[in-house]
């Protein structure tokens, strides 16, 4: 017996499938990656808050063709209203706010749509850059206003884009 066995696959058939979708919705030039590490494009410049959270992975990372992150990019299917996971998608939403990169999510439920992919793809590289809020401030603003994530299950769910 091995204590350690290779995966089958680096990402799932759903995975798959949104992957093809993205790389046709990039224009030319950008790259897609899976399973991308925070720590890969994220550098901590203290001892943050969720300094853990940069070993966590993204599903997708979007770089221009210098390799400049661009678009974080997050696949959620119904495990992600379990608390634990929103808990962890929170941090990780936080931690691309500070880091001033938009992070898109988009929920298996609604399958693969072809066309809103293209949209929100186009929509975040041709926006403006996103505004850096630190954690702290953005904690600040979002008890300030009625949180989606906590008062219902509505899966059009806040991306955290704050732009200027």
């Amino acid at each position: 017996m091995y204590a350690y066995n290779l995966k089958k696959t680096l990402i799932t058939s759903m995975e798959q499938k949104f992957f093809s979708a993205i790389k046709k919705a990039l224009p030319e030039g950008y790259l897609v990656f899976p399973q991308i590490n925070l720590a890969t494009f994220i550098q901590a410049t203290d001892s943050t808050v969720y300094h853990n959270e940069l070993f966590r992975n993204v599903d997708f990372l979007v770089t221009d063709s210098a390799y400049k992150p661009r678009i974080a990019i997050e696949i959620n299917d119904q495990t992600h209203r379990q608390s634990d996971r929103k808990e962890r998608d929170k941090k990780v939403k936080d931690i691309c706010a500070e880091a001033g990169i938009p992070l898109v999510s988009f929920w298996t439920s609604y399958g693969v749509n072809q066309e809103y992919i293209q949209k929100k793809i186009t929509e975040t590289l041709d926006a403006p850059p996103l505004v850096r809020l630190e954690i702290a401030e953005k904690k600040k603003h979002t008890k300030s206003k009625k949180s989606v994530d906590d008062e219902d299950d509505d899966e059009d769910e806040d991306d955290g884009d704050y732009r200027a």
